[in-house]
């Protein structure tokens, strides 16, 4: 006896048509790996799913399991013919081979058709045909094969049959080798072998619901993949298998990321799509098939549901160009897109160091102003933003989230910080306003001195002061010819060239080196000195009067008026009514001053004087402060009356000729 035998041994579904209402289908029976071979008393295994290619021999192979006896190939089905040359078996006379048939599910098999492609190497040599179920109960009648002298395939059709579930899924193909006649016998060779079962009521239809339908839709799990989930199917025939498939059609137009791809037929209903653009639409569909072989019934392609992917976190902002009150933002957009579809992004002030209460932790909005709520906007527009309102030599933390075109939003960035410029030193100088430790006063008759309190400033060096006439407090007495100081190092300041008896008032203000002003002073007010008053002159002697004249030498009569007092300095001889004492209002003696006004002193007659008598008058003025001047010059006169005796004797034993007079 040679060992060998080729079998073809897919499972494959031929054709299904509409008889009435029942479905007719047509099954390929094969030999699965556990077909069982009888060969006399042997039995062992074959393996119809590897082909190791063993010719001419009964020798055991191992074929991925032990024990095999033969090795077959797959896929020959008539009218393509077989390799001779490869495997086959060979029956001799009353040598037979039983072979297990894998099937499909059915409800009823109403007829089963054998084919096999053999030669007989004798003319006498025959094949016997017979099909069994799985009780070993022979179904039908044994068919024998014509003779033949080069290999053919021939069929046996075992028809109007009734079979059970159970009876199909345990057919069999019996195969007998058989002499009819003459001596001795040869084999019959065969090389492959297979059936086509036709039955009614098997699976048909695809899973339920069909099509499908997405349980979870597809959904953003990041910015780079999305998940989703079909709805559980159902079929008779399992397993089921699901397909999740790539279709962008219905994403807006140029919205659509790329490197999306599809899943491939798989168990499970979950799928997750990795490997994608940020904020773009992918969209999927999905398909579901049972585990009917070879053709598994595929159902409806559902409709493409789509979704964007998350946008990235964005990076880390910066902040820059500062000043005292504005940082520039750059936005650090991290891949996302600026169009189809347009990212937008958000950004917060998350930390103020010092705190900043107007901006700690508020939203930026597209004026570079604090805003409660988040405003969404262009990576374009944040990197030309500028913050604003700031405070001067503060850190501020920023922080950016983007969202993507579903409107789903991204943590936010870690932070990015940025200090505005130090502060200028916008305070003036200590005290403020300053003061006068040394208020206006005068010098003299024309000028004015003053010193401001020494003002102090903690950065901004050297502090300067301005000495300003205001005269507003002196009414009708202010004079003129006062100048300011302008700004000077100096706390003093003196002014000059001013009126007698007039009043002028100053104000001080002090600035630091960044010309950061202070407050004005209050105004300080003084008068200035009289003049002295010039030589006054007595005139209209008689023997008992003067008639006294003043020189009042610039100093104002009104606005204000000067007044001045008029005192007797000598006389000689000596009147001790008079001597040393001053002038009254009615031209009388006075123990003390007896101030008078120009006009007065100009209309005034000495009175009560000693004739023959020699009266020097002397007179000082007052200013408005009530401050005196020195005395003037003294105007000098003789009363009328009798001359000196010639017997005065002088200093040194001189005497005056007869009819001399000696003036003092």
């Amino acid at each position: 006896m040679k060992a060998a035998a080729q079998q073809g041994f897919s499972r494959r579904q031929k054709f299904g048509i509409v008889l009435g209402v029942v479905i007719v289908g047509t099954i390929i029976a094969t030999w699965g790996s556990w077909g069982l071979v009888r060969l006399f008393a042997a039995t062992t295994n074959l393996d119809p799913n590897a082909d190791y290619n063993t010719i001419g021999t009964i020798t055991l192979t191992t074929c991925g399991n032990s024990n095999v006896y033969s090795c077959v190939d797959e896929g020959t089905r008539q009218p393509t013919a077989p390799s001779t040359s490869g495997d086959y078996f060979t029956l001799d006379n009353a040598e037979e081979v039983t072979l297990d048939l894998s099937t499909e599910t059915v409800t009823s098999a109403s007829q089963v058709d054998v084919w096999v492609y053999h030669i007989q190497n004798k003319s006498n040599m025959s094949i016997d045909i017979g099909l069994y179920d799985h009780s070993m109960t022979q179904i039908g009648a044994t068919t024998t094969f014509a003779t033949r002298a080069s290999a053919t395939w021939d069929t046996v059709s075992f028809t109007s049959l009734s079979l059970t579930q159970t009876q199909v899924n345990g057919l069999k193909i019996h195969l007998r080798g058989y002499k009819r006649g003459g001596s001795s016998a040869l084999d019959s060779d065969v090389f492959a072998a297979y059936a086509v079962l036709t039955y009614t009521g098997g699976d048909t239809s695809a899973p339920t619901p069909n099509p499908p339908y997405f349980s979870t839709p597809p959904d953003d799990a990041s910015a780079s993949s999305i998940d989703m989930t079909s709805v559980t199917v159902t079929d008779p025939t399992t397993p089921v298998n699901y397909y999740f498939t790539n279709d962008n059609s219905g994403c807006t137009t140029n919205h659509d990321g790329t490197g999306g791809t599809d899943s491939g037929w798989q168990s499970g209903t979950s799928y997750t799509d990795s490997g994608l653009q940020p904020n773009k639409c992918y969209g999927y569909t999905i398909t579901a098939r049972d585990g009917l072989t070879p053709t598994p019934n595929t159902g409806s392609e559902s409709t493409a549901s789509t979704t964007y992917t998350a946008a990235n976190v964005p990076g880390t902002p910066s902040l820059g160009a500062a000043t005292v009150s504005t940082l520039d933002l750059t936005n650090n957009e991290n891949s996302n897109p600026s169009t189809n579809p347009t990212t937008y992004f958000a950004v917060q002030v998350t930390n103020t160091d010092p705190t900043d209460g107007t901006w700690d932790g508020e939203w930026v909005d597209g004026s570079g102003d604090p805003s409660a709520s988040e405003v969404w906007l262009t990576d374009a527009q944040l990197d030309a933003l500028t913050l604003t309102g700031l405070t001067c030599n503060t850190q501020y933390d920023v922080q950016v989230k983007a969202r993507n075109a579903d409107n789903e939003e991204t943590s936010l960035s870690s932070a990015g910080s940025g200090t505005t410029s130090v502060c200028p030193d916008t305070t003036p100088p200590t005290p403020n306003p300053p003061y006068f430790t040394t208020a206006p006063d005068n010098v003299d008759n024309e000028s004015i001195d003053m010193i401001s309190v020494t003002t102090t400033d903690a950065s901004s060096t050297p502090v300067q002061y301005s000495f300003v006439v205001n005269n507003t407090n002196c009414g009708a007495d202010a004079g003129t010819g006062g100048t300011d100081s302008g700004w000077q190092a100096g706390t003093s300041y003196t002014d000059s060239g001013l009126q007698p008896n007039q009043c002028y008032g100053y104000t001080v203000q002090s600035r630091d080196a960044l010309a950061n002003a202070g407050s004005v002073s209050t105004a300080s007010t003084t008068y200035t000195d009289a003049n002295v008053p010039g030589t006054p002159a007595l005139s209209n002697a008689t023997v008992s009067t003067l008639d006294l004249n003043n020189t009042e030498n610039s100093n104002p009569a009104s606005n204000p008026t000067t007044y001045f007092a008029a005192q007797v300095v000598t006389t000689n001889p000596t009147d001790a009514t008079w001597l040393n004492q001053w002038i009254n209002g009615s031209g009388n003696p006075s123990a003390s001053e007896v101030w008078q006004t120009d006009a007065a002193l100009d209309a005034m007659t000495i009175n009560g004087l000693n004739s023959a008598t020699q009266y020097c008058v002397q007179i000082k003025a007052r200013n408005e402060d009530s401050e005196e001047t020195s005395m003037s010059a003294s105007g000098c006169l003789y009363t009328s009356g009798a001359t000196l005796e010639p017997s005065l004797i002088l200093q040194g034993g001189v005497r005056l000729l007869p009819g001399v007079r000696f003036v003092q």
